[in-house]
Formats: C-alpha cells, structure tokens, sequence
C-alpha cells in the first residue's frame, strides 16, 4: 500500500465519522470533493494530480472541523 493509499483510507474513515457526527458538514465533504474533481478533470488533471485534489478537498473540511472544536474548548464561559 503506497502512503498516499494509507492517507486516503485515513481521510475515508475520517469521512465517515465526521457524517455520522454531522450530516450537513459531512455532506458538505462530500459537495466540496465532487466540486474540486469536476474542476481538475475539465483542468484535465492527470490521475496523480486528481488523487491529490481529492485528499486535499477532502481533509480541508476535516482541518476546520478539527479546528472549530479546539476553538471551542479553548472559550472562556
């Protein structure tokens, strides 16, 4: 398994219990990624580049949620 294979696996489980958590954020994933693809393909992207776009569309959500959280447990009530 290639580690870009063992980062996708990653980012799909990731996917997957960030949408069983959150349906509008997961399936905002999941619109974000068919987007980013529609536009490498008509970019004509090679399949390396396209893998690439889609790990990057699809842990920039991951990213803000991951960050949306750590704001919020840093907050002062």
């Amino acid at each position: 398994m290639s580690p870009s294979t063992g980062l996708m696996q990653r980012s799909e489980c990731l996917d997957v219990a960030l949408h069983a958590r959150d349906c509008y954020t997961g399936d905002h994933c999941k619109r974000v990624e068919k987007m980013c693809m529609m536009v490498g393909q008509s970019c004509a992207l090679d399949k390396n580049e396209l893998t690439v776009l889609r790990m990057a569309a699809k842990l920039h959500t991951l990213a803000r949620s991951v960050f949306l959280i750590a704001y919020c447990l840093n907050q002062v009530i």
